[in-house]
């Protein structure tokens, strides 16, 4: 649901108020909350205060959507993987060779010798 869509029905529930109407309220121009474009931060603010919501709870469902995926992508990482990196970081050069090898990775000697000879 688009964000002008959510405040017109949040208003029409707490105040049985049309948008037109509630904008006036706030003191904001007709079409403000309802016109297309990024509604100012410190309108949603205001709006979100008046209504009892929060603003997160406005903002447009497809753009939370994309941000949640965004964010999604960066877990952060475990106690158990912070340990195994740090215990990666200490083996030789051969031994991580072979750990990348075993995760059907590229060896980094590999990749290290390829680059000295492009050069």
């Amino acid at each position: 649901m688009k964000t002008q869509d959510k405040i017109k029905k949040l208003c029409k529930e707490k105040y049985n108020m049309p948008i037109s109407v509630y904008e006036k309220k706030l003191g904001y121009a007709n079409g403000s909350l309802t016109k297309g474009g990024n509604m100012y931060s410190i309108r949603l603010f205001a709006v979100a205060r008046d209504l009892g919501v929060t603003m997160e709870s406005l903002i447009d469902d497809d753009i939370l959507a994309a941000h949640q995926m965004k964010a999604d992508l960066q877990i952060p990482f475990s106690e158990d993987e912070i340990e195994l990196v740090k215990a990666f970081r200490t083996k030789s050069q051969e031994m991580q060779d072979g750990i990348r090898l075993m995760l059907g990775l590229q060896p980094l000697s590999v990749e290290k010798k390829a680059i000295g000879k492009a050069i």
